[in-house]
């Protein structure tokens, strides 16, 4: 379990991986404003962020093994549907390396 949150913590996801399944739970804050979506993204030291999915009012499960440690999970607020081409435009709003 990781603790994907904003500096404030005023915006909190739980991932939790289970197998090959992460499932993301907001569990502080709200979701994003209308017009507006976050999305969740996993990044490996010096590589590209890859999307895992829209963070909206349910949970989002996603197949996907285990990251290692020393990955990040980030969430971004991205323009409804989420960020254009596949790529982060929004800010970051919360994140956590994964087994720090």
């Amino acid at each position: 379990v990781a603790w994907v949150s904003s500096e404030d913590a005023s915006l909190v996801y739980e991932a939790r991986s289970l197998g090959d399944e992460m499932t993301f739970t907001r569990v502080a804050g709200s979701c994003a404003a209308p017009g507006k979506v976050h999305e969740m993204w996993i990044i490996a030291p010096g590589a590209d962020p890859v999307s895992l999915g829209l963070l909206e009012d349910t949970a989002l499960t996603v197949t996907y093994p285990i990251p290692p440690k020393g990955w990040t999970l980030a969430v971004t607020l991205e323009p409804a549907g989420g960020g254009p081409g596949g790529k982060p435009t929004g800010p970051v709003i919360a994140a956590a390396e994964i087994g720090a």
